[in-house]
């Protein structure tokens, strides 16, 4: 997601063997992101960095936002171990805002 909201690409250096076969561990890893993806993929697909790439407040936190710019994402890196809240340092509500 840093790679997103920065305006970036990911390279995942997976590859086939000289047979043309994934390895078992690298075909593990693309499942798992193809899983992160379906949960997580409007903050990266035809997203665009947002004004702030990451947080003011929590340096584990990421932004991206949609092509049009009506949508933002806040991706935590890591969710904090004693709390069930997030706070967000960048976004500013308004009486409109909505929260997803």
């Amino acid at each position: 997601i840093m790679t997103s909201s920065t305006g970036g690409n990911v390279l995942i250096n997976v590859g086939p063997t000289p047979f043309g076969k994934i390895a078992p561990i690298f075909e593990e890893r693309l499942r798992q992101m193809g899983s992160w993806l379906k949960v997580n993929g409007e903050a990266i697909y035809k997203s665009v960095p947002w004004k702030y790439q990451n947080d003011t407040i929590n340096p584990n936190v990421w932004y991206t936002a949609s092509s049009d710019k009506q949508s933002v994402y806040a991706s935590l890196l890591v969710w904090p171990s004693n709390s069930t809240e997030i706070t967000l340092g960048a976004p500013v509500t308004t009486a409109n805002t909505q929260v997803t």
